[in-house]
């Protein structure tokens, strides 16, 4: 695209936004340079991480520098990699994405900028004026299909050289493909199908869940057993105010107690005490300083706050 532009490649964390960005753009025969925007770092974050990507030394990163330096080295698509941590879904949360906006208008040339960011913070952003910015097209991956985990599955499977056994699986009638001729496709088929089903077609999730069904026996053999997902009536019965918190780690992806009290308006101490609690509970986990709703609650989580009118499907 010679005229530049922006557009917004959006999932659902765990659905391979940043894969998909990445493999489109192998396939170009133009040079291209991608940027993940770092956990709580705002725009400058962003503008360093562009920097050492481009190597240009960190005292020197300027805006005149870059735009050199993508001269240079001919590049004229950039992508900016988990666009959603530059925003918070709280007052004044926009800043850093106007600023990237601005940075963006002086740079006043034909580049193809590319943002990937969660689902559930693009619902956000649609319901601010933070959308109108920049964005020229949205594209919005869908979930995936059962074949598609199914092949996923497949595939990771065999490149770590392992060969599962599902004759102990316990095949539930609702899931029995009777078009099948053996016993042992209709159980792989009932286990892929159960996958999907538990994951709503999220391969990261699905993974993680088939991970948890394998089980090595003393001869060595890999069993498959049924894929167990976490139960959900502690979640379903929480107070409120934690599901809110939910759901801005949801729309976030990490945050401090800190941010979470700007976006609740609720006291610090009330915040730290029910990070404590669902930390106990396994719903969220520290990563690097900065919490996020772990992969095990993920699912369950986004499901309970959709039924609850906090996220959008």
């Amino acid at each position: 695209n010679s005229s530049g532009g922006t557009v917004a490649v959006v999932g659902e964390r765990g659905t391979g936004k940043t894969m998909f960005v990445n493999r489109m753009l192998s396939k170009l025969e133009l040079p291209w340079v991608s940027v993940e925007c770092p956990v709580g770092e705002g725009f400058d974050g962003y503008l360093s991480a562009l920097g050492r990507s481009l190597g240009i030394e960190e005292t020197g990163v300027t805006g005149d520098a870059i735009v050199a330096a993508l001269d240079q080295q001919g590049i004229r698509i950039v992508v900016i990699d988990n666009f959603h941590r530059l925003a918070r879904p709280a007052m004044g949360g926009q800043r850093e994405i106007s600023r990237l906006s601005e940075f963006l208008g002086w740079m006043q040339r034909d580049t193809f900028h590319i943002l990937t960011m969660e689902k559930s913070a693009w619902h956000y952003l649609q319901r601010v004026r933070a959308r109108q910015h920049m964005l020229e097209q949205v594209v919005i991956l869908p979930q995936w299909t059962e074949q598609q985990l199914a092949d996923l599955i497949q595939t990771r499977t065999n490149s770590v050289g392992i060969d599962p056994d599902f004759s102990r699986f316990a095949l539930p009638s609702l899931f029995d493909e009777a078009e099948l001729s053996t016993m042992e496709e209709r159980r792989r088929f009932g286990f892929y199908r159960i996958l999907w089903s538990a994951s709503d077609g999220n391969p990261e999730v699905a993974l993680r869940l088939y991970i948890k069904s394998l089980s090595r026996l003393d001869d060595g053999r890999i069993m498959v057993k049924m894929p167990l997902t976490p139960n959900i009536d502690q979640l379903e019965s929480a107070a409120t105010e934690h599901l809110l918190i939910l759901r801005v780690l949801s729309q976030s992806g990490y945050a401090t107690p800190e941010e979470v009290r700007d976006c609740l308006d609720v006291p610090l101490e009330r915040i730290q005490n029910a990070f404590q609690v669902m930390r106990w509970r396994g719903w969220i986990e520290n990563v690097n300083g900065y919490s996020r709703i772990t992969w095990l609650w993920y699912r369950a989580v986004t499901r309970v706050l959709i039924r609850q009118n906090l996220l959008s499907r």
